[in-house]
Formats: C-alpha cells, structure tokens, sequence
C-alpha cells in the first residue's frame, strides 16, 4: 500500500500525527523536499503543515503541482501548508481557519504563521508564537474587555517586533531549523547518490535543492524557475 506522508514538526509533533493518522512524518517542508518524498516513498497522498525558509529556500509551488500531475492528493494546512493551498487554488486542497485566512485576504503577510523553534532533536519545540495566533488571542482578549483598544494596539505592536524575522538567518517558518553542517551533510549524501548523467537534469542544478550550485553548467528542467 502506498504510504502517506505529513511535513511536519512545531505545529503538530510527529507523535501527535501518528495518533491520528497511519501516515509517514517528515520534517517541515522545503524546496525539494516534495521531489524527493515522491521519488523514494511514492505516497498516495501528501500534507503539507509546516515548511522552512530562509535557512533553506522554501517549499516551491511547481514540486507541489509536479506531484498533483502525477496523481498524488496534495493537502495544506496550518503554516506553510495554508498559504501554499491558498496560493495554488484551486488545484491543491486547503483546509482550516489558517488556509480559508489566506483565501480572504490575498496579500495577508506571509510571515504571519512564522515560529523560532528547535531543530529535530528535540522534536521540533515551539519557541514562540505565530503572529496570527497573539492577534486573535489579543482581539479576543480586547472584544470581551480584558484589556482596552490601546492597549491591544501596543501588544500587537510588541508582538509583531518579537515575531521580525528579518535580522535572524537560523530561523524557521513553522519549519526547520537547520546549521550549515546538517545542509552540507544532506547535500553530500545526496551528491553521492546521483549519477552525473542525473546530477545535470536536475533543477538549476543543485544535487539536493540546497541553494548551493554543484554544477557549472546546467540545463533547466521543467521544475525550474
């Protein structure tokens, strides 16, 4: 039986996935991660929850329309699984508060579902919250009188400071926080595990999506740009 797959990591741990779903966990997507899942796991079906950028450039829409044209269900919801079904509409499913937000309003910011969290080994954990979630608390909070309109202003003000991604490179977007040694790891593995006929066909010709070139040349294919 073909397998089904879930990216995911500070949303909804692993463990936690399992207990609802017979399903294959993966850590929060980035780009590649869609190609190569499809390539050695073949999966029935896919969600997306979490994702990862700017330490490693973002899951891209053409991997996720790549595997819908195989046949393979694509789901987003949550985080970087919202905004990617909410872009792709109609052809990946969406579900959810998150994913219907980001159907409403076209140019909600990104960065809205964005979370500092720890890497892998210690499952992922929450280090602080998306941005969306403190303004919903904080109009909650406002509509039945626990703190005044100002008030709510400046505490979405703070938050939104505390949620600035743009001074922290080792960040993760509901996603992965990666070190330059686990990507050039995986780059390595993955080098070696590619022949050079297979190492030119592949997207803008990085061997593991990383960012980093391997090769002079290349040949763009159709995932490209």
């Amino acid at each position: 039986m073909r397998p089904k797959l879930v990216f995911t990591g500070p949303t909804v741990s692993h463990a936690d996935a399992l207990k609802v779903v017979d399903a294959v966990c993966l850590p929060p997507a980035v780009q590649g991660s869609i190609v190569s899942a499809v390539q050695h796991l073949d999966p029935s079906a896919i969600l997306v929850i979490d994702g990862g950028f700017q330490a490693e450039p973002a899951v891209r829409h053409k991997e996720i329309l790549w595997a819908l044209s195989r046949g393979i269900h694509v789901f987003g919801a949550a985080s970087m699984g919202a905004l990617r079904a909410a872009e792709l509409f109609p052809y990946m499913q969406g579900v959810g508060l998150i994913y219907r937000w980001y159907r409403r309003f076209a140019f909600a910011p990104d960065d809205a579902v964005a979370v500092l969290h720890g890497p892998a080994e210690v499952n992922f954990a929450q280090l602080t919250h998306a941005l969306i979630d403190l303004r919903r608390t904080l109009r909650a909070a406002c509509r039945r009188g626990v703190i005044s309109s100002e008030q709510q202003a400046r505490l979405e003000g703070a938050a939104q400071a505390v949620n600035s991604f743009a001074s922290a490179p080792w960040h993760g977007w509901s996603g992965m926080r990666i070190t330059a040694t686990t990507t050039s790891r995986n780059c390595a593995g993955s080098s070696a595990r590619l022949s050079s006929s297979k190492k030119s066909k592949m997207p803008c010709g990085h061997s593991n999506f990383c960012g980093t070139k391997h090769l002079k040349k290349h040949t763009p294919c159709r995932n490209c740009s």
